[in-house]
């Protein structure tokens, strides 16, 4: 597994009974800039956006969601790979995804429920945006 693409530091610290960790997630704006989903937007609205993602761990075979749940987030992966499947044809593999890819795009913009489930494939750190704090930065 290579190392984070973390700029300098991470200045979090896990939440008791969670995955989720909270504080600043220091990310190399260069690395943030080249991942395939946010190539077309402007580098003011990706340094807002930044500041919005949260960072959580998995470990390997934990789900990360399950198909047919509400979507509420995006899911890009720092470290790691992720499967991407069907529970509702037999498990059936989509994709495996690993560094940069992303994953729940249009959950983001639409809030359907998931059309896939996923699960950690490996341990797994992936940065989260929720969906509500996506459209407040498109309102502003």
């Amino acid at each position: 597994m290579s190392s984070f693409r973390f700029s300098s530091r991470i200045d979090a610290t896990e939440r008791p009974g969670t995955s989720e960790r909270s504080g600043a997630i220091h990310v190399s704006k260069i690395e943030f800039l080249n991942i395939p989903l946010f190539a077309e937007m402007d580098r003011v609205f990706k340094a807002r956006l930044l500041t919005q993602f949260t960072q959580h761990s998995y470990r390997r075979g934990e789900l990360l969601f399950e198909e047919g749940e509400f979507g509420d987030s995006l899911y890009i992966i720092m470290q790691g790979k992720v499967r991407v499947y069907l529970q509702s044809d037999g498990d059936r593999t989509l994709a495996v995804l690993g560094e940069r890819e992303s994953l729940g795009e249009m959950s983001l913009l639409t809030g359907d429920p998931r059309s896939a489930a996923a699960r950690a494939e490996t341990d797994v750190v992936v940065l989260r945006l929720m969906k509500e704090q996506f459209d407040a930065l498109l309102e502003e």
